[in-house]
């Protein structure tokens, strides 16, 4: 993954409401990211296999930055 789109993620994960990202499970949490980012950029086969991979390893952090944000009532963007 460039680091473009690395970049694209994160910001996306930095915007969204922590609640949002915190209600939905593993694999509707990993398809709404993933439609997220389709929103702001094509993806062909290949990276949206790339992307959920990428998403399923991460899972963890993504959702101790949210539950953190939400815990705080602080908003994601810095």
């Amino acid at each position: 993954m460039s680091p473009s789109f690395l970049k694209t993620f994160w910001c996306i994960i930095e915007v969204s409401p922590a609640g949002d990202l915190l209600q939905f499970d593993d694999r509707h949490l990993a398809e709404w990211l993933c439609a997220q980012v389709e929103k702001r950029q094509f993806l062909n086969h290949d990276d949206r296999d790339m992307l959920r991979r990428y998403i399923q390893s991460h899972l963890l952090l993504i959702r101790d930055v949210a539950d953190s944000h939400h815990s705080t009532a602080e908003p994601l963007m810095v």
